[in-house]
């Protein structure tokens, strides 16, 4: 379901230029965007035994690819745990947006 929507989103001609190159064109320069990820284990999982391999292939092979370069991520693990902290984790992705410009 998410990559059908993220082929919707980063489509040719709003999100790249094929221009007959090598690469295509990213008309998404200048962009800024937040990920934030929550999952059930530990925050160090995806770190520690997959190299940070979603937030690499995130970045290179999308974000990248279509001009976006500020990139901010948020992960939070342990969510389904009672003691997971939820309220103060969310805190910190509402304090965050708080401060950005528009």
């Amino acid at each position: 379901m998410l990559l059908g929507y993220i082929d919707k989103m980063f489509a040719s001609g709003f999100a790249y230029k094929d221009n007959g190159g090598l690469l295509p064109e990213g008309l998404l320069k200048g962009k800024s965007i937040v990920c934030v990820s929550s999952m059930k284990g530990p925050t160090l999982y995806p770190m520690l035994w997959l190299s940070n391999a979603h937030k690499v292939l995130m970045r290179k092979a999308l974000l990248n690819y279509v001009g976006i370069k500020r990139v901010k991520f948020f992960e939070f693990g342990s969510m389904e745990s009672v003691r997971g902290k939820q309220k103060q984790k969310l805190e910190k992705i509402y304090r965050y947006f708080r401060t950005v410009s528009v």
